[in-house]
């Protein structure tokens, strides 16, 4: 094993003794941002806590039972086109209507 006069084992990784003014790694700030201090005081508030937040559309029991109606029919024509058997679509269905409940 041949040994670099110019290299030593105590040098810090990233350190080369032939060339002292040469710099091997930079580190720059990935984002630049204002060279003053930021005063946080002053600045307003951005986030969505302090925005109000939009009501939920209230839905009528019609409209919601027609959804759901709506939604079983689909459910029902998507298992007949697999193929599956009447009583079993029959007992998908029942369990979606429980858990909707």
């Amino acid at each position: 094993m041949e040994s670099d006069s110019a290299y030593h084992q105590e040098d810090p990784p990233g350190e080369d003794r032939r060339k002292p003014n040469h710099v091997i790694l930079e580190i720059l700030p990935v984002v630049s941002g204002p060279k003053e201090p930021i005063n946080c005081s002053t600045n307003q508030d951005l986030s969505f806590s302090s925005h109000p937040r939009p009501e939920k559309r209230k839905i009528n029991d019609n409209s919601q039972q027609d959804m759901v109606a709506y939604g079983l029919a689909v459910k029902r024509a998507w298992y007949q086109e697999t193929g599956l058997d009447d009583q079993v679509i029959k007992l998908m269905l029942e369990n979606t209507r429980e858990d909707q409940e």
